[in-house]
């Protein structure tokens, strides 16, 4: 064997975990080249860089692993591939659906709530300064109660 790379290294090279390539492994998906009897470590050659990255592309477009091994146990068939990326298409396209279907509602209740705040405004003008008001006057009162008992305690004295 001229050049590997040992687990850790094929990791960093396409900035996943090691656990995600022991994955790979169990699954099927992406064997080791070699796996050493003595201390176990597996290595990988420049050959199967290739495939490695077509995995991840797949898995960037959404696929699962298990889509990725059915493609890959049909060695890339291109009408599994064809199905498979007309099925995510689909999936994409009902999750958009539901997606502007949420941002709908969503406008909707946002232009009820500043419907109301605006019909407030025209009724009560300054809800704000008012609210501020009250409370103002009720720690003034209750200043003023301290205050009190505080006096009446001195002249109890």
């Amino acid at each position: 064997m001229d050049v590997v790379f040992k687990i850790g290294e094929m990791a960093d090279m396409f900035e996943i975990s090691v656990r995600a390539l022991h994955l790979y492994d169990k699954m099927g998906l992406f064997k080791p080249e070699y796996i050493d009897d003595t201390t176990g470590y597996r290595y990988y050659t420049p050959d199967q860089i290739h495939l490695l990255n077509t995995i991840l592309s797949f898995k960037k477009l959404g696929f699962t692993l298990a889509e990725i091994k059915t493609i890959l146990d049909h060695n890339f068939n291109p009408e599994i591939i064809l199905a498979l990326l007309k099925s995510k298409v689909r999936t994409y396209q009902k999750q958009i659906g539901i997606i502007r279907f949420n941002i709908e509602n969503i406008d909707k209740i946002i232009g009820a709530i500043e419907d109301c705040k605006e019909r407030q405004e025209k009724i009560n003008p300054r809800p704000m300064e008012q609210e501020i008001a009250v409370k103002m006057s009720r720690i003034s009162c209750l200043e003023n109660i301290k205050l009190e008992d505080f006096f009446s305690e001195i002249l109890w004295l």
